[in-house]
């Protein structure tokens, strides 16, 4: 019976020492791991949500230009080259001028 009162002793004295499995001194080292954990998961679902819509960007920005590209070959009758030139500079139809001498 004796044993048994040293062993309850033994814990009282470890339990009001507060002795620990993990020092004091490094507590905060491990929550700033957990955090800097956090902060690393959460930048590379943002990267993965990021390239997801440059993806969607880039097709939409496709799509229009060939539909651009398309109307402007209609508009001139099929001939593509005059209509790429005109895209290029900038002019939507050529100047007509009519000379008038009176």
């Amino acid at each position: 019976m004796s044993r048994e009162i040293g062993t309850l002793a033994k814990l009282k004295t470890g339990l009001k020492a507060k002795v620990r499995a993990i020092p004091s001194a490094s507590a905060g080292t491990y929550l700033d791991i957990h955090v800097a954990t956090l902060e690393r998961t959460r930048l590379e679902r943002e990267l993965k949500a990021v390239n997801e819509r440059k993806n969607r960007l880039e097709k939409v920005i496709e799509a229009l230009q060939n539909k651009i590209d398309r109307m402007d070959t209609a508009r001139l009758g099929g001939n593509g080259r005059k209509a790429q030139r005109r895209v290029d500079a900038g002019i939507k139809r050529p100047v007509k001028t009519i000379v008038q001498d009176y």
